[in-house]
């Protein structure tokens, strides 16, 4: 039994050893662009980056929706507070949906900004953008 158990985990082991892990440059360009469209204050340009359903829900309520939350929020941080954001890492990396933190400085300090990007067709488009 016991042999059995191992032989298990190690076939475990080796086959999600082998798998490749996928490229995030292209989801970390996207957001790149977001960011970018944040500081040229590019609305159209910002709500294009965002997925699809973020998108739709825009449509319906463009008042209270994630994307004008996100946009109003990095702009205030941009205007009164100087607000920059710079790339720092991969959070997660999963197919289709990559997860990346950026540090957001301001005149009072820097916190850690998480960007999350979803692969749509052959598209990266961001799905999440917490707090700008």
């Amino acid at each position: 039994m016991k042999v059995v158990a191992c032989m298990t985990v190690m076939w475990v082991l080796a086959s999600t050893a082998g798998a490749a892990a996928q490229d995030t440059k292209p989801a970390q360009a996207t957001a790149d662009a977001l960011i970018q469209a944040i500081v040229a204050k590019n609305f159209d340009a910002f709500k294009a980056l965002c997925a699809s359903k973020v998108q739709e829900e825009h449509a319906k309520n463009p008042k209270n929706c994630k994307i004008t939350r996100w946009w109003d929020s990095a702009q205030k941080e941009l205007t009164e507070h100087k607000a920059t954001w710079v790339y720092k890492a991969v959070k997660s990396n999963y197919p289709k949906n990559v997860t990346l933190t950026y540090t957001r400085s301001t005149d009072s300090g820097e916190t850690a900004v998480d960007i999350g990007v979803i692969l749509e067709g052959d598209k990266w488009l961001v799905d999440s953008a917490g707090s700008l």
